[in-house]
């Protein structure tokens, strides 16, 4: 009965390091895919696909190459691009999870990690002769960076006073650390089921990791703006928002400063560029900030963001939200089998999660359930994003009455 037990729970973990295999490679496939929209993708597609090689090469290699017992050359490079590709999915995590948690990555993260991790494998081959050594070292090196990892986010987590929510972001860094310190002592005591348990759960974290980001997105890609300025504007924005936000504290600093702000400026000129802006669909774009916006309407940042809270009510992310929101229900109506994700993409939100955050907030709706209504009910819904294009009218109409 026990070696039935035994084989079976065998057997289940095989499959689970094989699905999670496969699934892990898909889902980094479809991102790398959805790389040219947006660059952000291209660093899930990193994690992904760099965690289902490191997978598939434990299956390759085995158990006797990932516990040094020879020296061969052939295993020696299967043990390093092992663990290569492991340090990398190691750096390549934290990035994701310190993103997660609202803070902003070099634009050249994944360059700087795929070189950190080269020069490391580089500098154990160059110093260290045996495998064995070289397993144990670089154990310990993915252990120190998830470690580090779980320590800084749960620093983060208290320290900008997080909601409970963002638990599963310390959660993940701990299980990544349990899994590396499960395969080094594994590694020193050669214990197959150690590292059979330390090889089923990478995969199987970082898909959770996803269905966090695309089912409770709250989970993953946070609000991530700090209090202060969430009670000053009573919403919270993502924190590559933050400058735009930084900008309109500025621009409102003073009430003196706000009296002469306008000071010269054609109001009818500004309110007809901004239509112009609305009609080419200029909000379409990704990367479109506060500054991208001042220089196409011709006035300086403070001005613009003066402009939009005192005659439009709003402020600038707010605006650029509202006309995607109301693109949004343009293809939802002309194309109901169309994804929902590539639609949010297509009307410039750099994430599904961002997508559905603006849609909740300016139809009180999810992009699923907007989807629905617009198919049962066409007409509450049609009103509704109607009344967005209704709103610029009549703001245009009253500054320039104003």
């Amino acid at each position: 009965m026990l070696t039935f037990i035994s084989e079976f729970l065998n057997r289940f973990a095989d499959f689970l390091h094989m699905a999670g295999i496969v699934i892990c490679l898909l889902i980094g496939l479809e991102r790398l895919f959805q790389a040219r929209k947006h660059i952000q993708n291209l660093q899930y597609a990193a994690v992904f696909i760099s965690v289902s090689s490191f997978q598939l090469l434990a299956k390759i290699i085995g158990f006797e190459a990932r516990t040094g017992s020879h020296n061969a050359i052939a295993e020696t490079a299967y043990i390093n691009a092992y663990f290569g590709i492991l340090i990398f999915s190691c750096l390549m995590l934290r990035m994701l999870i310190r993103r997660s948690i609202g803070y902003q990555n070099h634009p050249k993260a994944i360059l700087i990690n795929l070189s950190q991790s080269l020069a490391i494998m580089l500098l154990l081959n160059l110093t260290i002769r045996e495998n064995l050594q070289i397993i144990l070292y670089c154990d310990q090196i993915c252990l120190l960076i998830s470690t580090f990892t779980f320590i800084e986010t749960v620093v983060i987590y208290f320290k900008d006073g997080l909601s409970r929510v963002y638990i599963n972001a310390c959660a993940i860094a701990l299980l990544a650390s349990i899994c590396n310190l499960l395969d080094l002592v594994g590694v020193m005591y050669s214990d197959p089921i150690l590292l059979k348990i330390a090889d089923s759960i990478p995969s199987l974290l970082i898909i959770y990791f996803y269905f966090l980001a695309v089912n409770f997105p709250e989970a993953i890609e946070e609000e991530f703006i700090g209090a202060r300025i969430s009670r000053i504007y009573g919403y919270e924005g993502p924190r590559e928002i933050i400058q735009d936000y930084s900008d309109e504290l500025q621009a409102s600093s003073s009430e003196r400063d706000d009296l002469n702000i306008l000071y010269g400026i054609d109001l009818i000129q500004v309110e007809n560029k901004i239509q112009r802006f609305i009609d080419e669909k200029v909000f379409l774009q990704e990367e479109l900030r506060l500054q991208d916006f001042s220089a196409y309407v011709g006035v300086t940042l403070h001005q613009i963001s003066y402009y939009l809270n005192k005659y439009k009510k709003i402020s600038y992310t707010d605006f650029i939200n509202k006309l995607r929101i109301q693109e949004a229900y343009q293809k939802i109506l002309q194309n109901a089998n169309k994804n929902l994700i590539e639609i949010g993409l297509e009307c410039g939100f750099n994430s599904d999660s961002s997508f559905r955050r603006a849609c909740i907030r300016f139809t009180g709706l999810s992009p699923k359930k907007l989807k629905k209504e617009i198919w049962k009910h066409g007409t509450p819904i049609e009103n509704k994003a109607k009344s967005i294009t209704e709103e610029n009218k009549t703001e245009k109409l009253e500054s320039n009455s104003q």
